[in-house]
Formats: structure tokens, sequence, C-alpha cells
């Protein structure tokens, strides 16, 4: 037994008990990354308790660092201890010593969360550091701030930020919506693109409110740009518009096969825009045609009934299974076209007709031109039962008659959807005709009511404003006559000053006048009395004054001179 080659590979094994910890990261000192791990104490109690996570603290000082968690795996391995003689490569001087067993591991396989590091002077952090010390003084010492900063952020982190603890896996595959096609190049060779199948071209279609003033008259799709099959369907299109100039998607859909529809986004885009409320929801209205502007278009109205069925046609359309069109397999890229996808045709959609042969439930909405039920003909077809002008709710019919129509389609659609045939129901129509003159009588008064409102309206208007043109003219004349009243204020001032200032004028006499008393002075010309006495006595004195120098001038002589002058 002493050759058995089994014996040279027997080696001994120790007693002792290891814990193997799968760091995730570079260790360059042991006691740093053991105390990030809870301590020597943490992992001997891992050991011991059988313990099933583990928390790594890159910041072991930190109370608000957020944890890496890690999970401790059970397992019995073999600790070896490889040692070999330095510069030598014999694997004769490789030593191997079996250290003990590994029952426990621990790895870290998640990733880490983000990290909020709190400022040493927050007060949170600053009173959780006294809480941990637990001494007498570190709590006396805090103290709470005086005053909050509003601009300062709250030093208190949350438990977690991120909401994954692993990886995604990125499966870097080809998505499912990606397929090859056959592109021709100029020179007449084919080369593979990939085209994304889901990608849809921006929706250039025009969608317009009941209460729009204005309607669009030419689409914004370019005819260039669209491609040969679209533009096939395009002109089949307009002519479906020219006969019928509103129409529904269910019913343009039942003019074209299964392919067409799938290309008709554009060329409906390109041909019609789309109500978006009023008495034509979702409905296609060929351009420069505005159904509000004429009665005529009554007709085309649309009529929903989805909530009398309980919207059976969207429960059914859950339920029911299709088969979709597998891309990318061996049969796909064998008959590529040249850049266009092939889908088989089918047969067209059935026309949305309510009546006993061809109503079908799946339809919640149908146009007036496509009730052929006997029982409602008479009410779609009453010109007594239409108005000049649509309303929102009710288009050009009466409401009355509107919700007659309505409820009559909707207790039919009920019947049906219990299994019984199509109902009969020729008294629909009793008392209508009664309840139309009322509404119409009602409409009268409320319209002779807005009249007179208006009315009132418009005299309230012209009362204001002849009241405010005649407070106007007041506060005109008001500052007229204020500027005057200040004008003769500061001439009386200016002419009392005078009068005081004339020789041989007692400025006693007007004591106790007021400004009116002496105006009355002013114009009855005792001031200009008194200024003609004045300017005769300065004219005696400059007289003797000019006869002393010998310079004395004849006044009347002068005059006299100077007229034959002039003559």
């Amino acid at each position: 037994m002493a050759d058995d080659p089994a014996d040279n590979h027997t080696v001994p094994v120790d007693t002792r008990r290891f814990l193997c910890v799968e760091y995730p990261a570079r260790v360059k000192r042991v006691d740093r990354a053991i105390r990030t791990l809870g301590g020597e104490a943490n992992l001997a109690s891992i050991i011991k308790n059988s313990s099933s996570a583990i928390e790594l603290r890159h910041r072991p000082t930190d109370p608000y660092a957020h944890p890496m968690v890690g999970e401790v795996s059970k397992g019995a391995r073999i600790l070896l201890k490889v040692s070999r003689r330095k510069g030598s490569d014999a694997p004769s001087d490789t030593h191997v010593e079996a250290l003990g067993t590994v029952e426990n591991s621990c790895r870290f396989r998640g990733i880490s969360d983000f990290q909020y590091i709190v400022p040493k002077d927050d007060p949170m952090r600053q009173l959780r550091q006294a809480l941990d010390r637990g001494t007498a003084e570190a709590l006396a010492s805090y103290r709470l701030p005086e005053e909050d900063d509003p601009q300062r952020p709250f030093g208190v982190p949350g438990p977690v930020f991120s909401s994954r603890e692993m990886p995604l896996s990125y499966l870097y595959n080809q998505p499912f919506s990606v397929a090859k096609i056959r592109v021709e190049q100029p020179d007449g060779s084919f080369a593979i693109k990939l085209v994304n199948r889901r990608a849809r071209r921006p929706l250039e279609l025009h969608f317009v409110n009941f209460a729009a003033k204005v309607y669009p008259t030419e689409p914004i799709v370019k005819y260039d740009d669209m491609s040969a099959k679209e533009k096939e369907l395009t002109q089949r299109l307009q002519k479906l518009f020219d006969e019928r100039p509103i129409c529904t998607r269910r019913y343009i859909f039942a003019q074209i096969n299964a392919f067409e529809q799938r290309i008709s986004r554009i060329p409906l885009a390109y041909v019609s825009y789309i109500f978006k409320d009023g008495p034509w929801p979702g409905c296609y209205v060929r351009y420069g045609v505005d159904p509000r502007t004429d009665p005529k278009y009554h007709i085309l109205q649309a009529v929903k009934i989805s909530h009398y069925t309980g919207r059976a046609s969207v429960k059914k359309q859950k339920n029911k299974k299709r088969s979709l069109p597998r891309f990318g397999r061996k049969q796909d890229t064998d008959n590529l076209e040249t850049g266009s996808k092939y889908l088989p045709e089918q047969e067209t959609t059935p026309a949305p007709i309510f009546d006993e042969a061809h109503i079908n439930l799946e339809y919640g909405k149908f146009q007036m031109i496509d009730i052929k039920d006997p029982d409602l003909l008479p009410a779609i077809h009453n010109p007594k039962y239409l108005r000049d002008k649509p309303s929102k709710l009710h288009g050009y019919y009466y409401q009355s008659a509107f919700q007659r129509i309505v409820s009559t389609m909707g207790r039919k659609a009920q019947i049906l959807m219990e299994g019984k045939p199509f109902p009969s129901m020729p008294d629909a129509l009793n008392g209508l005709d009664e309840e139309v003159d009322k509404e119409k009588e009602a409409q009268e008064k409320a319209m002779e009511k807005e009249q007179q409102q208006e009315q009132q309206d418009r005299d309230e208007q012209e009362n204001d404003q002849e009241q405010r043109e005649q407070r106007e003219q007041q506060a005109s004349e008001e500052q007229t006559t204020s500027t005057q009243d200040k004008g003769k204020q500061r001439a009386l001032a200016t002419g009392l000053s005078h009068l005081r200032e004339l020789e041989g004028l007692d400025d006693t006499m007007f004591y106790g006048l007021d400004e009116f008393e002496f105006g009355e002075l002013v114009e009855g010309g005792i001031l200009e009395e008194y200024q003609d006495e004045d300017a005769k006595g300065d004219d005696d004195k400059q007289a003797e004054e000019d006869e002393e120098d010998g310079n004395h001038i004849d006044v009347g002589t002068a005059n006299v001179d100077a007229d034959l002058m002039e003559s």
C-alpha cells in the first residue's frame, strides 16, 4: 500500500474553520476592510449564528451611509496554502498545506446604493452623534438651532435611493420589431437594411374642435412623399369622399382591404381632417367642407350607442385571439420586396349599417345615413325635426328627436345582446311631434329673452357712454373755469400790489375787501383812474426836469409833426 499513487496526494486537513469574504474592492489594509464589515465580532457571529446576510459600510463611522448588502452561502471547501521557493519554477519545490475548511462564504453580487454625505455642522448629524455616544455631557452640550434656514437642505437622507438591488441583465439581441429588407441600389444590386416595423412617422393630420372658427382647406402631407401604393389609395379615397364628404373610420375600412387599411394613415391625412367633438366626433371630413354651415350634413351625423351595449366591441377584441405575422424568419427574408412589407389581402370590413339584416354589435357608432331601420327613418328624414344651426351635442336635430333616435337604437341593441331577434318598435316615435313643438316654443322664448337681454345690455352701454361723455364734458368745463379763476386771482394779486405802490393812495381803503369786491373796483375803472393820475403826475415831473435841462419838447407839436410825416 506504500506504493499506492493515491497516498502521495493525501494531505491532512486541520480542524480550523474559516470564513471566506469576496470583498468587492481592492484591499490594501486588512484591518480597515474588516472594520467596514462590522469588525471581527460581527464576522464571528455570522459563523456562530449561521446568519444569511452581511452588510458592508464603506464609511463605518457615518451612521447615514447606505450599506451594501451581501449574502452568506454555505458550502464545504478546503482552504489551501500553496508556497514555493522564490526564483524557482520547479514543481518539486511547491509545498501545499491544508489550513482548514471553509463552511461559509460572503458574496456581494448586488450594486451599491447612492450615497448622501450629511455635513458635519448639520444639527441632525450632531444630534445623532450625541445619541450614539450616549454620555450625559454630549447630550447636555447639544443645542437646537435658533433659526431654521429655508435654503438649507434637510440633513436626514432617505433609507434607500435606488429601487434595484441587482444590475440589469442587458441582452444585446436584435429587437423583435426590427426586420431585414432588401433595398435596391443605384447600380442594380441589393443591400440588406434593418427597418423598425414599429417606428411610425409623425402624425400630420388636422384635428378641429366644434367651436373652432376656421377649418383646414389643404393637407400638411405632401403627395410626392408618399409611396406608389399610398398614392393609389389616395386616389380611391378622393373618389370616396367626393361621394360622401364625411365618413367614419369603420365605413372607410369597409371600402378597402386589409393591406390598404394598414397603409391608410398617410392617405387619409392627405384627403381629410378629423372633428374631435361635436355631432361628428372622430369622423373624417373632406378638406374644404365645413358641416357646421349647411343643414344638409345632418344625414352624416354620428350616433353612439356604446353606452347601451357596454362597449361589447372593446371586450370582444380583447378576448379575441389574433395571429400576428412572425417576422425575421427565413421565409420572411426569402420573399422580400424592395422597401415594402406585404400582408395577404383579406376581405373588407363589413359596413356599419343599422338594420335587421346587417346590424353588428361590435360597432358602437353609426352615421344617420347608415341607419336603415324603418322605425327610425321617419325621425331621421323629417325636416320638422331639424334646426338651422347645429349644437355641439345634438347637431342639426332637436334634442328630443336626437335622444329618441339614440334611445330606440340602444334598446334594440340591448334586446339583441340578450339573444332575442331584432325587435320591431312601430310606436317608438309616438309623442315626438309634441315634444319637438314644446322644445321649439321653449327655444323661441329663450331666444326672445336673450334678445331682450341683449337690447337691455346695449341700452345700458349707451347710457353709460352718455353719462361718461357728460362727466368728461363737466370735468373739462370745471378745469377751464378753474384755470380762468386762477388767472383772475393772479391778476388781482398783481393789481393790488401795484395799487399799494401808487403815490398818495391810502392802503386803509382796501382793508376788509375780499377778492370779489376788489374785482368790482378794477372793473369799475377806479384802478385805471388812479393809474392815469399817477401817469400824469409822472409826465409833469418829467417835463419839469426836461425844462430845466433845456431839452423841453412840446408833446402836441411832436405829435403834429409825426402826423404830417405819416401823411
